[in-house]
């Protein structure tokens, strides 16, 4: 697989909540961050509030099962995606669950991965949207 349908893979885990298997073995030791996008500028080194942090296949799992749970995210599509040597950026939309007589709020999302070699090491993903306040620590991994 090439590393711009890895990357789509990837985010389609996080508006499906499903994980593909295949991905075991490319993402096994990578380091996950999910970063509300209304706070601060945050990375994998910092710990916040609006900042849930993961770890390898199971983590990326539990990044996917917050999206879907606390999240609430419905849907979405990446729009499109850069290589710049070992990172790969990607973009997109999502849409979170309201009401059914509602239209579903759209957000914006945006990916970066870092790769060594066949390897992601660590994976950044900013969601312009505020994280729940009561959601609890229970996601991490």
């Amino acid at each position: 697989m090439e590393r711009p349908e890895i990357a789509e893979i990837i985010c389609e885990a996080l508006y499906t909540g499903q994980v593909a298997a295949s991905l075991a073995s490319v993402v096994d030791q990578a380091r996950w961050a999910l970063v509300s996008g209304s706070s601060q500028q945050q990375t994998l080194s910092d710990s916040s509030h609006s900042a849930k942090y993961f770890q390898g296949f199971v983590g990326l799992r539990g990044m996917a099962d917050f999206c879907r749970d606390a999240l609430q995210i419905a849907s979405g599509d990446m729009t499109g995606c850069v290589i710049r040597g070992d990172c790969l950026f990607a973009f997109g939309i999502i849409r979170l669950k309201v009401a059914l007589d509602k239209k579903p709020p759209e957000t914006n999302f945006a990916g970066k991965l870092i790769w060594r070699d066949r390897q992601i090491i660590s994976g950044e993903f900013r969601i312009i949207w505020p994280f729940p306040p009561d959601v609890d620590s229970s996601y991490r991994t």
